[in-house]
C-alpha cells in the first residue's frame, strides 16, 4: 500500500485515499484543514447471533472499540444494549486519526462522526456539509454507477451534490443535506426515504449495485468554520413568458435588452442566423424581413448570418417570431478591437533587432524592388493618424476609405469606438507594410469592429464581384425613397407658393400663407440640397469601392476567434478560398482571360494558450469531458483530468493562477456533429438541436491553500445555459457555439469544466430507437476572451493546467488561400501567443503559412499594434517588394521554395544579378 502524505491523513475523506491510492501512479493533490482532534460518533451495528452468541461478539465490539480509544457515552439503554437484540445504536467519541479505522470492526455498519462538541443539528432545516464514504464494489465501472445511483437515492431527501471535487475513485460524495435528515443515513440507504410501513421505492426494484449492496459506511460532518469564504453563486438569466417561447432564440444578454427596451426604448444592432431553409443566394430572404417589417435595416450578411439595425430593441419580439430564423445575437467584434489588449515586455535587445537584415529585406531593396507600382489594401478599424504619417513612415499617394459611412443613413463615417491611441492599429499595420516596401501604394479601408460583412465587401470590391453590400443596397434604397418623397414634396410647395402669390390681402391669414410658403421653399431646398450630398456621398463610395479591384495585395490583420464556423466552414473562410485561388479569380470580364488573384495576407491570430482543442474524451463514462489523458501528469495541487484551471499570462510571458475580480470574460466552445443524410428534414427542425448536450461550467476554487474549507471545495460561477447556437448546417454536418459569457464575481482561481455526452447515433432526438449504433469523434474547440479593457492591459486568460498547442488559427485564416501569418519575437523564436494549426478537424492543413517579425524599432509602442497584426503587414510588404522584384503573384511562396510553417526569409537565388 503506498504512503500518504500527512496532509492527506487529516480528515477522514482523505484517509480513503490510504485505502484506494495503491493502483494509483499519481496521487490527487489536495489541500485540507487541519482535523479536529476528536470525533462525536454515532454508531451503527449489526449482531445477528442467539443469546450467547451475542453476548461474545458484543464484548468483541467493545474491546475493539477500547483499543481505538473509542469513549462510549452512556445512554438509558447502554447497560443492556449487548442483551437487547433490537439494539443497534452506540454514542461515543474517538480520536480523528482512529475514526475510519472503525469500519475495520466486524459489526460495525455504518458511522457518523462530527467535531465534538459541535451543533451542527441545531436546526433541523439547515444545510449541512457532509462527506460519504461508499462501500467499494467490484469494478470501477459499478463503482461509478453505486456513486451515482446513492446520490439519486441522497437527492429525495434533500441532498445538493458539490462538484468538481476528489472523489477518490468513486468512493466519496460530498455536498449538503438538511440536518434532521443526517442521522437517518446511518440507516440503509436503500430504505430510504421511507413510507408510512415501507420504503418509497421498493428494494427489489433499485439497480444494481445498490440493490445488494450497503452502500453508505461512513458520514463525515463538515461544518465550516466562521472565516470559511463564501461560496460564489451566479444569476440566471430572465424568465421567458410560456406565450414567447420564440424569445429563446435570443441570446441571455440581448434578451436582458429586449426586456429593458419595453419600458426605454433603444435602438439596437443584431445578427440573425437563418435556418437552412433560405435561399441565401437568391436573396428572397429580405423580402422574408421586410414583409414583417419594412422599418428593419440590412446592413450585411456573411452566409446564413444577417446583420439588421433595428430602430427599437423590443422590436426583437417579432423578429424571433419569424420560424426561418434560428438565433439572434449580438454581432461579433474582431478579436481585441473593442479593448485595449495587454502589450508584452520586449527583450532588452529587442532595439537593435532589424527585420530587413533579419530577413535579407535590405538586400532586395538595394536592388530597386521596394513595392513600386504594387497596390496594397489594409483592412482595420482604426485608422488614426494616418493622414499625418504620409511622407513620412506611410508612402506618398496612401488613400483613405472610410466603409463605416454605409452604415449611416448620412452617409458619412461613423464616430470611432474602443481605445484610441495617437497612432491607431490600422496605422501602425501599414506602417510595417511601407518599412517592408517603402514605395508601394497603400489603400487604408477602415471598418466598423463587428460588422465582419464590411471585410466580405472589401473582399468582393478587390476581385471585382458585382455583388453589392447590404448596406449600400439599403443606402440606395433610402435615397430613391427621399427623391420620391421630395417629388411628392415639391408638388406640395408649388401649390403652396402658388396660393401665396395670388393672395394679396394684408391680414394674419395672408401674412401667414405667405411666410408658410417661403418657409416650406426654404425647407424644401434644405432637403433637397441634403439629398444632392447624400447621393454625392453614395457616388463616391461606390466609386472608391470599384478602385479596389486593382489591388495586387490585401492585408487583413483582423481576427475573428469566435462566432463563425472554424475549420475553414465559415462562410468568409470559404469565400476566401473560391476567389482568391491561386489559379484565377472567379470575376473577371473576359471568361477567356487568367486574371491573377490577389494575394490575401492574413494575420493568424494571438490566441495561443486562450484556445482548446482536442477530443471529447470521457474515458470513464461518467458525463464529463477529460481535458487531457490518463497518462498526462497532474499539476501541483490538482485532482482531477476534468478540470482546467484558467491563468493570467501577464507582459512577461509568466501566468498567475490568480484572476481578477470583475473581469469580463467571455468562453465560448464550438464543435461539428455529422448529420444523417437519409433523415427526411424538410423544414430544417431536427437538427436545430445538437445531438451531443453539452454545457459548460465555470468553478470557483474557495480556498486553494485549504485552510478553511477543502482545496477541491468549488463553487459555480456561471454555466450555459439555453440552447446552444448553430452557426451552419450543411449536408453531411452542423456547426453548433455555445458561450459563457460573465463578470468574474470575486478574485481568486477559476477552472472550467465542461459536461455532456456522446449519443451512439447521428440521428436527432426523437427518432433514435429505431437507428442503428453509429460512433462518431467530436473536437470541441473553447476560446476564452477578455472583454474589459482593465484585464487586458494586464494580460490573457490562458488555459493554465492542460494547454493546446494547436488551438487553430483565427478566422478567416483557415483555409488554404490565404497567406496566414505567425509572429517571431525579438529572440527569432514564435511569440508565445501566436496561434498555431488550421483547426480541429483539418489538422493536416499547416498553419501558419509563415513567420515573421512583429518587433520594429521605430513602430512597435507607437499604438497598440501588436502579435500577429504587426507581423501581417510586414509580411504583406514583403509580398509586395518580391512582386516589384519580378516574382508571380498568383504562386509567390512555392516560387520561393518556402517551407509551411517557418520563419521566411528572401531566397539568395533573388538576391544575384540576373543573366541576360
Amino acid at each position: 500500500m503506498r504512503a500518504c502524505s500527512v496532509r492527506c491523513l487529516g480528515r477522514i475523506a482523505w484517509v480513503v485515499v490510504a485505502i484506494l491510492c495503491g493502483p494509483v501512479t499519481v496521487m490527487a493533490q489536495v489541500r485540507t484543514p487541519a482535523p479536529p482532534a476528536e470525533y462525536d460518533v454515532t454508531l451503527r451495528y449489526s449482531i445477528n447471533a442467539d443469546r450467547q452468541g451475542r453476548i461474545l461478539q458484543f464484548a468483541r465490539m467493545q474491546q475493539g472499540l477500547e483499543a481505538l480509544k473509542f469513549v462510549e457515552i452512556p445512554t438509558e439503554d447502554s447497560d443492556v444494549a449487548d442483551l437487547d437484540p433490537t439494539a443497534e445504536r452506540m454514542l461515543g467519541t474517538i480520536p480523528s486519526g482512529n475514526a475510519l479505522k472503525l469500519l475495520e470492526l466486524p459489526a460495525i455498519r455504518t458511522v457518523l462522526v462530527a467535531p465534538k462538541g459541535s451543533t451542527w443539528n441545531a436546526k433541523a432545516d439547515t444545510n449541512v456539509p457532509v462527506r460519504i464514504l461508499l462501500e467499494q464494489v467490484a469494478t470501477p465501472r459499478l463503482q461509478l454507477q453505486l456513486w451515482t445511483q446513492a446520490q439519486n437515492q441522497l437527492a429525495k431527501m434533500g441532498f445538493s451534490p458539490n462538484i468538481g471535487y476528489e472523489t477518490y475513485a468513486y468512493r466519496i460524495i460530498r455536498g449538503r443535506l438538511p440536518a434532521g435528515q443526517i442521522p437517518l443515513l446511518l440507516k440503509d440507504l436503500r430504505t430510504l426515504p421511507s413510507g408510512w410501513l415501507m420504503p418509497e421505492t421498493p428494494i427489489d426494484t433499485l439497480p444494481l449495485p445498490l440493490r445488494d449492496t450497503l452502500a453508505i459506511r461512513l458520514i463525515e460532518v463538515a461544518p465550516e468554520p466562521m472565516d470559511a469564504p463564501p461560496a460564489v453563486s451566479f444569476s440566471l438569466p430572465p424568465a421567458i413568458p410560456p406565450d414567447q417561447a420564440n424569445l429563446r432564440k435570443l441570446e441571455p444578454e440581448l434578451l436582458a435588452i429586449y426586456q429593458d427596451a419595453m419600458n426605454n426604448p433603444q435602438p439596437v444592432r443584431v445578427e440573425i442566423i437563418f435556418s437552412a431553409t433560405v435561399d441565401l443566394q437568391e436573396r428572397n430572404w429580405r423580402g422574408t424581413l421586410l414583409g414583417v417589417n419594412p422599418s428593419y435595416a440590412i446592413e450585411g450578411q456573411v452566409g446564413p448570418v444577417v446583420t439588421i439595425f433595428l430602430p427599437n430593441a423590443a422590436l426583437l419580439s417579432e423578429l424571433a417570431g419569424i420560424d426561418e430564423i434560428v438565433h439572434i445575437r449580438r454581432p461579433r467584434p474582431a478579436t481585441g478591437t473593442l479593448i485595449a489588449p495587454m502589450v508584452p515586455k520586449l527583450p532588452g535587445d529587442a532595439s537593435k533587432v532589424d527585420p530587413l537584415a533579419i530577413t535579407k529585406l535590405d538586400k532586395l531593396h538595394a536592388k530597386r524592388a521596394t513595392g513600386q507600382g504594387v497596390r496594397i489594401i489594409v483592412i482595420d478599424t482604426d485608422f488614426t493618424g494616418w493622414d499625418a504619417a504620409v511622407g513620412k513612415e506611410l508612402p506618398e499617394g496612401t488613400r483613405y476609405l472610410d466603409l463605416t459611412a454605409e452604415l449611416n443613413p448620412e452617409l458619412k463615417p461613423l464616430p470611432p469606438i474602443g481605445p484610441r491611441s495617437k497612432v491607431g492599429h490600422g496605422t501602425q499595420c501599414a506602417m510595417a507594410i511601407a518599412l517592408a516596401a517603402p514605395n508601394s501604394l497603400l489603400t487604408l479601408v477602415r471598418i466598423e469592429p463587428t460588422s465582419v460583412h464590411q471585410v466580405l465587401t472589401v473582399a468582393r470590391s478587390a476581385v471585382a464581384d458585382p455583388r453589392t453590400s447590404e448596406a449600400i443596397q439599403l443606402r440606395t434604397d433610402e435615397l430613391n425613397q427621399f427623391r420620391d418623397y421630395l417629388a411628392r414634396r415639391r408638388l406640395t410647395v408649388e401649390e403652396l407658393s402658388r396660393k401665396a402669390a395670388d393672395n394679396f390681402d394684408d391680414d394674419d391669414a395672408g401674412r401667414k400663407l405667405r411666410a408658410d410658403a417661403v418657409a416650406a421653399a426654404e425647407q424644401l431646398q434644405r432637403e433637397e440640397t441634403e439629398y444632392t450630398e447624400r447621393l454625392a456621398r453614395l457616388d463616391a463610395l461606390k466609386s472608391e469601392l470599384a478602385l479596389l479591384n486593382d489591388a495586387h495585395i490585401i492585408c487583413n490583420p483582423l481576427v475573428w476567434d469566435s462566432g463563425m464556423p472554424v475549420d475553414g466552414l465559415s462562410p468568409m473562410s470559404r469565400y476566401l478560398d473560391e476567389a482568391y485561388s491561386k489559379v484565377r479569380a472567379k470575376f473577371v470580364s473576359n471568361s477567356n482571360r487568367v486574371q491573377r488573384a490577389p494575394i490575401w495576407v492574413q494575420a493568424g491570430g494571438d490566441s495561443l494558450g486562450t484556445t482548446w482543442s482536442s477530443i471529447f474524451s470521457d474515458a470513464n463514462g461518467n458525463g464529463v469531458m477529460e481535458f487531457a489523458p490518463e497518462a498526462a501528469k497532474l499539476p501541483q495541487d490538482r485532482w482531477s483530468r476534468e478540470l482546467n484551471f484558467l491563468g493570467l499570462r501577464g507582459p512577461d510571458g509568466q501566468t498567475s493562477l490568480d484572476l481578477p475580480a470583475n473581469a469580463r470574460v467571455r468562453i465560448t466552445m464550438q464543435w461539428r456533429e455529422p448529420v444523417d443524410p437519409t433523415f427526411p428534414d424538410p423544414n430544417d427542425q431536427a437538427y436545430r438541436r445538437p445531438l451531443a448536450d453539452l454545457r459548460m461550467l465555470l468553478l470557483q476554487q474557495r480556498d486553494p491553500k485549504g485552510e478553511t474549507v477543502s482545496s477541491d471545495d468549488l463553487s459555480i460561477a456561471g454555466v450555459t445555459l439555453g440552447q446552444p447556437t448553430r452557426l451552419l448546417k450543411l449536408n453531411e454536418a452542423t456547426v453548433y457555439e455555445q458561450r459563457l459569457e460573465l463578470p468574474l464575481p470575486v478574485a481568486g482561481r477559476y477552472a472550467l469544466r465542461v459536461e455532456g455526452m456522446i449519443p451512439p447515433t447521428i440521428r436527432p432526438e426523437g427518432d433514435r430507437e429505431l437507428s442503428q449504433q453509429y460512433r462518431w469523434e467530436l473536437r470541441p474547440k473553447i476560446t476564452i476572451e477578455v472583454l474589459d479593457g482593465t484585464t487586458a492591459a494586464k494580460g490573457a486568460i490562458v488555459f493554465a493546467d492542460f494547454p493546446s498547442m494547436i488551438g487553430g488559427v483565427g478566422i478567416p485564416g483557415d483555409v488554404l488561400a490565404p497567406v496566414t501569418v505567425g509572429a517571431i519575437t525579438a529572440n527569432h523564436r514564435p511569440a508565445i501567443d501566436t496561434a498555431l494549426g488550421s483547426g480541429p478537424g483539418t489538422l493536416l492543413l499547416i498553419k501558419p503559412d509563415f513567420f515573421t517579425y512583429e518587433v520594429f524599432p521605430k513602430i512597435t509602442g507607437l499604438g497598440r499594434a501588436r502579435g500577429t497584426s504587426l507581423a501581417s503587414g510586414f509580411a504583406a510588404g514583403t509580398c509586395a517588394s518580391l512582386l516589384s522584384a519580378g516574382a508571380p503573384q498568383s504562386w509567390l511562396l512555392e516560387s520561393m521554395r518556402h517551407q509551411p510553417g517557418t520563419t521566411f526569409t528572401i531566397p539568395d537565388v533573388w538576391l544575384q544579378p540576373r543573366q541576360r
